[in-house]
């Protein structure tokens, strides 16, 4: 999409009401500086933050599949497998075919990759208590009572576009949360 000269892609968004649109920009602009605080407290040559996140997961979720770690990620399995490839070869994940199902791989860390999750884990704790911790408890509360009402809001606005058929059900490797 083209842009009036001069026009920034949020002014695109003709007739938003300008808080609302506030609201979207500072949203983006927590998610950057989010992923620029992971990419620097673990880096990963070549990785990317996504990496990070199955990294996370798979401390969760001992032993999973891959298929059942595409739709956590909201991934194509082509997609994950990519990146697995990736991070396999970096050493921080193993890979083996299900020993009931062949056509299923599963999935684990490896003791390298158990290193860099822990890493992880303590940069999110950090992350949280330099920027929401030091919030007033009463103004956390409202926090999440709104973030909660705006995911609620989305996820209405979501399922109506699909019963409408403006939008395609779930895809098979997406799980709803």
């Amino acid at each position: 999409m083209t842009h009036p000269k001069g026009c920034s892609p949020e002014c695109a968004f003709e007739g938003v009401d300008p808080i609302s649109m506030e609201v979207v920009l500072q949203f983006r602009r927590l998610s950057h500086l989010r992923r620029q605080l992971l990419m620097r407290v673990i880096p990963i040559p070549g990785g990317h933050p996504a990496q990070l996140e199955c990294l996370r997961m798979l401390g969760e979720h001992e032993d999973i599949t891959q298929r059942d770690l595409a739709a956590i990620l909201h991934l194509s399995p082509a997609t994950l497998t990519t990146m697995l490839q990736r991070i396999e070869r970096k050493g921080l994940v193993e890979r083996w075919p299900d020993p009931k199902d062949q056509r299923l791989m599963r999935i684990r860390l490896s003791e390298a990759g158990w290193a860099v999750r822990d890493r992880i884990m303590v940069a999110f704790r950090d992350h949280l208590e330099a920027t929401i911790t030091p919030l007033p408890e009463a103004d956390r509360r409202e926090l999440s009572r709104l973030l909660k009402q705006v995911a609620d809001h989305f996820g209405e606005a979501l399922g109506a576009m699909v019963a409408k058929g403006q939008l395609p059900e779930t895809p098979s490797h997406v799980r709803d949360v």
